[in-house]
């Protein structure tokens, strides 16, 4: 009777040991998983923010880029200016809820928030050190809780009416300098032109002239055999010429480096 009631101690022991590795190695295993499972969980809502905050800059940045053309085209009409950016926010916003993201374009103002839709009204609670932060960066992304609702708002500054006034105008005084200065380098081009072509027709005189004169020393030596004195008065007469010619050829040098001047 003892060696069976030994037996089954040894027995039990070897039951209990075993019952206990299996619960160590269970409770392992369900932390393993667990631990896999709560990473994957929040690589995957890491992912998800990170494409949902691409899309919010996405967003803005086109929002941005409208806003800022419209109030250039409308500039001193309010109301269409208005009525334009209504009609392009509502097409962001329907592109946005066919993809499930339920969103609102707001604009910070110094008094209050006001949404850019028209006939609706704000509703997300902005606080006022949202609104100092958002100010502060000027533009990025941040996440923020309203009564246990998540939020995550892309924001950019857009420049005032009064900059923008300010930026057309210096631009178009800008674009009227670089037209005078166009006008006058024209005119200086017209100048020089008519310079040129004033050299170029006294040139072809002179060398017309020299053809004249050459024939005329040809004509002079055929004659030299038959009339000594008449050469000799023509020589003459050909020296003062050439004098003459020489005298104008530098005078026209004279004018033409003054004009390269």
């Amino acid at each position: 009777m003892s060696m069976n009631k030994q037996r089954k101690k040894k027995k039990s022991q070897q039951f209990s040991l075993s019952v206990r590795l299996l619960a160590v190695v269970i409770l392992l295993l369900i932390f393993a998983i667990s631990a896999v499972g709560a990473l994957s969980y929040i690589k995957s809502k890491e992912g998800i923010v990170s494409v949902i905050e691409n899309r919010l800059k996405r967003e803005i940045n086109t929002s941005f880029e409208i806003t800022r053309n419209l109030m250039t085209m409308y500039i001193n009409e309010p109301d269409e200016l208005q009525r334009k950016m209504n009609q392009s926010i509502k097409q962001q916003m329907a592109e946005l809820q066919r993809e499930g993201i339920a969103g609102e374009v707001i604009l910070l103002q110094k008094e209050k928030a006001v949404t850019l839709v028209e006939n609706r009204n704000v509703t997300v609670d902005i606080s006022n050190p949202l609104e100092k932060k958002v100010e502060r960066i000027g533009e990025g992304v941040v996440h923020f809780q309203v009564k246990d609702q998540g939020y995550t708002v892309a924001f950019k500054q857009i420049p005032e009416v009064k900059s923008l006034i300010t930026s057309f105008q210096l631009m178009l005084e800008h674009m009227q300098s670089m037209f005078l200065q166009l006008k006058e380098t024209t005119a200086a081009l017209d100048n020089t032109g008519y310079m040129l072509k004033q050299a170029s027709t006294n040139s072809l005189d002179h060398n017309r002239q020299l053809v004249e004169m050459t024939d005329l020393l040809q004509i002079g030596a055929s004659q030299t055999a038959t009339s000594s004195e008449q050469n000799i008065n023509f020589f003459q007469n050909m020296n003062q010429y050439i004098d003459s010619m020489i005298s104008q050829m530098k005078q026209l040098s004279i004018n033409t480096r003054e004009m390269d001047e």
